[in-house]
């Protein structure tokens, strides 16, 4: 009960009185009732059947704005009511509530009386917080192990959603549940807001929702603690070795050698519930090793073939389910050695080490000279292939050659097998092609005009045969291709 008052100006016997009560808190419509009473008071000086104006107003609810003619109760000393009534108000989203409030009375002052006017203002009724938002106490645990989180709610009705805030991560618990219970288990990322710290904390946020309204929010301390310091996965310095073999049992030392071991110590903290390190190791950004369930110690990974002229990047990956990722990088240099016989292997290099047998080798970029004469090409492959022998040269010359027999003209064109290889720019290939007679009984020789129609990308030949009477060559044939091209 609220009560306010205020002495009348024409006669101090009497005074203006509001009182203002709350009732009827109702938490699901989030509504309570005022009600209030307006009083002229009289000490012992009463009227009868006068006009009186009185005011009254509180908050938008309530507005009165009256006079009417009315007297003082008989008995003296009785008030005498103005106005009463309740209203239902709406209180805020958070249950807060406050009301402006305001009255006011007044009669002619000719008598002495007469109470004359009195006003009431400025004053705030305030109304009771209605608690519609859910809360929940502390929550402590680890990392990866489940905790009961009890929720009280105020209303059957409502629901809350539930997140948290941990360092710079943050995420949701559980959306619009009506659960006074929850389950939750911190996520071991969490570890990353936490690295090398016994405990940290952060908050729960508790969201209360009245359908998809919503009511606000409250705030409870989420303390996370552990009994084994996490770091991330780390190792010492990245070196590596050249030699030759592939594990520490065929593993021999050369600092010439082609192949290359590459060794480190790893840091990784273990016993944490969930957690798995995994590693890749990568040459050139091709994966040489990986491997899962890494755990503290002397690393050592062998790569082999990388030769010498040139030059390679080792990274070494290691990454955890907790969330950290980190790469080490070193860079393989390359050997200059100028000239190199191999006694294991009865080979010869220039440039670089021998590693094919029998083979006179060249590190890329290097030469040879005959003299005041240097070589400018090199024959990179030759053979045989269906109708075909073939060269094809460093520069990217090409040439291929061979015979065919056996077919028959129908309409004087014809396509011949395609090449070993893929040209390139076929355009400019050169293309001989001729009559041969054959080398079984069914010879194939014609008085014939033979047109080169063009070498297609896979080197095959286009045709035209055609008698010297202009009619077109049909029947039994058999050519000789001589074929210059590139093939890069």
């Amino acid at each position: 009960m609220a009560t306010y008052t205020k002495t009348c100006s024409n006669n101090s016997n009497y005074s203006l009185r509001l009182e203002l009560s709350e009732s009827n808190v109702d938490i699901v419509s989030n509504t309570s009732v005022i009600n209030y009473w307006l009083y002229l008071d009289s000490k012992y000086t009463r009227f009868e059947n006068w006009n009186v104006t009185y005011t009254l107003n509180i908050g938008s609810e309530v507005s009165v704005n009256t006079t009417k003619s009315m007297s003082m109760p008989s008995v003296r000393g009785e008030p005498l009511l103005l106005v009463s009534g309740s209203r239902s108000v709406t209180h805020n989203n958070d249950g807060t509530k406050s009301l402006s409030v305001s009255c006011s009375v007044s009669t002619a002052t000719s008598q002495s009386y007469l109470p004359g006017s009195a006003t009431i203002s400025g004053e705030t009724f305030v109304l009771t917080t209605i608690a519609r938002k859910s809360t929940i106490g502390s929550v402590t645990e680890r990392p990866g192990y489940p905790v009961t989180i009890n929720v009280t709610r105020y209303s059957s009705s409502f629901t809350h959603t539930l997140s948290y805030t941990f360092g710079s991560m943050s995420g949701t618990i559980v959306s619009k549940s009506s659960d006074l219970q929850i389950t939750w288990t911190p996520p071991i990322t969490l570890y990353t807001q936490m690295i090398g710290l016994r405990y940290a904390t952060g908050k729960v946020i508790v969201e209360t929702f009245n359908g998809n309204t919503s009511l606000g929010t409250t705030e409870a301390t989420l303390t996370l603690a552990t009994s084994i310091l996490y770091y991330p996965p780390n190792i010492d310095v990245l070196k590596y070795e050249r030699g030759s073999g592939n594990s520490s049992s065929t593993w021999v030392a050369n600092p010439n050698g082609s192949d290359i071991r590459v060794y480190y110590n790893a840091t990784i903290i273990s016993g944490i519930v969930g957690n798995t390190t995994n590693l890749v190791v990568k040459l050139d950004n091709t994966t040489k090793s990986s491997a899962s369930g890494v755990t503290s110690g002397l690393k050592e990974h062998y790569i082999q073939n990388i030769g010498t002229v040139t030059t390679h990047q080792v990274s070494v990956n290691m990454s955890d389910t907790i969330g950290s990722n980190k790469t080490w990088n070193l860079t393989v240099t390359t050997i200059e050695v100028p000239f190199d016989i191999n006694i294991n292997l009865p080979g010869l290099a220039c440039g670089k080490v021998a590693e094919k047998p029998k083979t006179l080798e060249f590190a890329e970029g290097w030469g040879l000279q005959f003299g005041s004469y240097g070589m400018q090409d090199f024959v990179v492959e030759q053979g045989t292939s269906g109708i075909w022998t073939y060269r094809k040269w460093n520069s990217g010359i090409c040439e291929y050659w061979g015979k065919e027999q056996g077919f028959t003209l129908d309409d004087g064109w014809h396509r011949s097998p395609a090449a070993p290889f893929t040209l390139v720019d076929e355009i400019r290939a050169v293309a001989t092609v001729t009559n041969w007679y054959g080398n079984d009984d069914n010879r194939a020789a014609r008085a014939n005009i033979i047109t080169c129609g063009g070498i297609y990308a896979d080197g095959s030949i286009s045709i035209y045969d055609r008698n010297y009477d202009g009619t077109v060559g049909t029947g039994y044939r058999a050519y000789n291709y001589d074929v210059k091209a590139r093939w890069k």
